[in-house]
């Protein structure tokens, strides 16, 4: 429960700091619009702004790539193998998963915890109404 509450904010943070990035690069290109700088200097903003989003989304992928990995071993399922759910990263020195090999290991994810779901809601009922013929039989008998 912990690595997930560590997850979500670590996820939160990146976030963040690319919806910030963006604002800020975002107000460069105006300011340089507006002073009618030549377009060589706004393509050099825009080129930042990509590589700055780019690295960043990097870093989610890498993370997101840890954090389902740990997942997927204690939950006993098959992590995705082979080059087409792969790729490098520019700016990090490792691989990740890609966006569509992420999607089907949360999609086996989800599937296996309805399956464990499933498993315990006959056993609830079963002790609610347990609990339910008890309850009537002492009062019954009082």
């Amino acid at each position: 429960m912990i690595e997930k509450v560590k997850f979500r904010y670590k996820l939160y943070k990146l976030l963040k700091k690319r919806r910030q990035l963006r604002k800020e690069y975002d107000v460069k290109i105006l300011q340089a619009k507006k002073k009618r700088l030549d377009r060589n200097k706004i393509d050099r903003l825009k080129f930042d702004r990509f590589h700055a989003d780019k690295e960043i989304k990097e870093q989610i992928s890498a993370l997101m790539t840890e954090h389902l990995y740990h997942e997927a071993t204690n939950r006993c399922i098959p992590f995705p193998t082979g080059d087409a759910n792969w790729v490098s990263c520019d700016t990090l020195d490792r691989e990740v998963l890609t966006d569509s090999a992420i999607t089907e290991l949360r999609k086996a994810l989800r599937e296996d915890r309805k399956e464990n779901l499933n498993v315990w809601i006959p056993i609830i009922c079963a002790l609610t109404g347990l609990f339910s013929v008890i309850v009537s039989l002492v009062l019954a008998f009082k």
